[in-house]
């Protein structure tokens, strides 16, 4: 009889990787499973109203149950027009059919002032350990830091998106400067996108008063 010389490390291999095409297997399954097509008996084309748990509306040419944004189906339809088609495509929502909603977000997003602080980490250096100071921020002046006398502010704003016409006849998106209320661009940019509306910006460093008080000027 003769010796079978076994390759222990390409059956290794194999073995890998045939538990990786498994695992990805399953995995697709549960993606594809974790957002079915909903029922619709509608069989003429048209589209959906998707809304998420903030109360935010749009449209999606689409049967699934979630779409990006954590906007879910609805049974509510709607004719697909030209616009529609391009918010679909884009993941747009309009400005004035969530007028509501994104001035409670304006209103509930006002300016705050950060405090700096010092404090201390351990640094390697070489075979030695090193204290380094460094500097943070937070949002209690009444914690017990280190506390420079200096602070920030913090605003924030928000953009939308129009759809304009390039150069080579081709419709883009195109995105309206950062503004302090999203509602002030409804006529020039009528769509947002939830998950890049809102921003928040920080101010340069500034000198503090003694007694902390709320400062909401940039330098």
């Amino acid at each position: 009889m003769k010796n079978i010389e076994i390759n222990t490390e390409m059956i290794k291999q194999i073995l890998k990787g045939t538990a990786i095409t498994i695992a990805a297997i399953g995995t697709g399954a549960m993606i594809v499973k974790s957002n079915p097509k909903m029922d619709c008996e509608i069989e003429e084309a048209h589209a959906h109203v998707y809304t998420n748990e903030d109360g935010f509306t749009t449209y999606r040419i689409d049967e699934h149950q979630k779409s990006n944004g954590g906007l879910r189906w609805t049974d509510q339809t709607t004719d697909i027009t030209d616009e529609i088609t391009i918010m679909d495509k884009n993941k747009l929502l309009l400005i004035s059919e969530n007028r509501e909603l994104l001035n409670t977000v304006v209103e509930n997003s006002t300016p705050y002032l950060q405090y700096e602080y010092k404090t201390t980490r351990p640094q390697r250096v070489g075979k030695v350990t090193v204290s380094r100071t460094v500097r943070r921020f937070t949002n209690d002046p009444n914690e017990n830091r280190r506390y420079t006398d200096r602070g920030r502010t913090v605003t924030a704003m928000y953009r939308g998106y129009r759809i304009v016409t390039n150069t080579k006849g081709k419709q883009v998106l195109e995105e309206s400067p950062w503004v302090e209320d999203i509602t002030l661009l409804e006529d020039m940019y009528p769509y947002f996108k939830l998950k890049d509306y809102k921003k928040w910006f920080y101010s340069n460093v500034f000198e503090l008063d003694k007694n902390k008080e709320l400062q909401l000027e940039y330098e």
